[in-house]
C-alpha cells in the first residue's frame, strides 16, 4: 500500500468510499474544499493494484491544531494496520507543518473507533450533545503533537 497526497482525479474513488462508509451524507465538492484549504493533508491510500484503499481529509485550523475531518478505510482492509498508517502520516505531516496538536470528532456509537484512537494516544476531551444531523451525540478527541516543557 502507498500513501500519497490526494489528486482531484480521485474524487470519484473517494465519494464513493464515503458514500458506503458512513451515516452522514457528503457532497463531493466538500472534499475539494479541504483540498484547497490544505492539500497536505488530504491523504489517500493505493492498493497495489491502483485501486483507492482508504482516505484521510484534514484541516489545519488558525490556533495550530489540525483537525482530522474524515477517514475511511474498505472494511475488508480493516484490522490490519492499514489506518494506523494513514494516521501516522498524517500525524507527520502535521507536525511538520507546525501544528501542535490534533483533534476529531466522532459518533459517540462508535465504541470500537474510540478505542483504535485511544491506542493510537488520542484522548477524549469533551461531549458533543447532538452534534450529528440525527441526533446521536458525538465526542471530541485531541492528541498532542508537541508538548511545551
Amino acid at each position: 500500500m502507498m500513501v500519497r497526497e490526494f489528486r482531484p482525479s480521485d474524487l470519484e474513488q473517494v465519494f464513493g468510499l464515503a458514500r458506503a462508509s458512513f451515516d452522514e451524507e457528503y457532497r463531493p465538492d466538500a472534499f475539494l474544499y479541504f483540498h484547497g484549504q490544505w492539500p497536505q493533508g488530504q491523504l489517500v491510500m493505493v492498493t497495489p493494484d491502483g485501486g483507492l484503499g482508504g482516505f484521510i481529509f484534514g484541516i489545519r485550523t488558525t490556533d495550530g491544531q489540525a483537525r482530522i475531518m474524515l477517514v475511511a478505510l474498505r472494511a475488508e482492509l480493516r484490522g490490519g494496520g492499514l489506518g494506523t498508517m494513514l494516521i501516522k502520516d498524517f500525524e507527520s505531516r502535521a507536525q511538520a507543518s507546525g501544528c501542535a496538536r490534533i483533534a476529531l470528532e466522532l459518533r459517540h456509537s462508535k465504541r470500537r473507533l474510540m478505542h483504535f484512537y485511544q491506542r493510537l494516544g488520542f484522548i477524549t476531551v469533551g461531549m458533543l450533545q447532538s452534534y450529528y444531523s440525527d441526533g446521536e451525540d458525538g465526542l471530541l478527541m485531541e492528541k498532542p503533537l508537541q508538548w511545551n516543557i
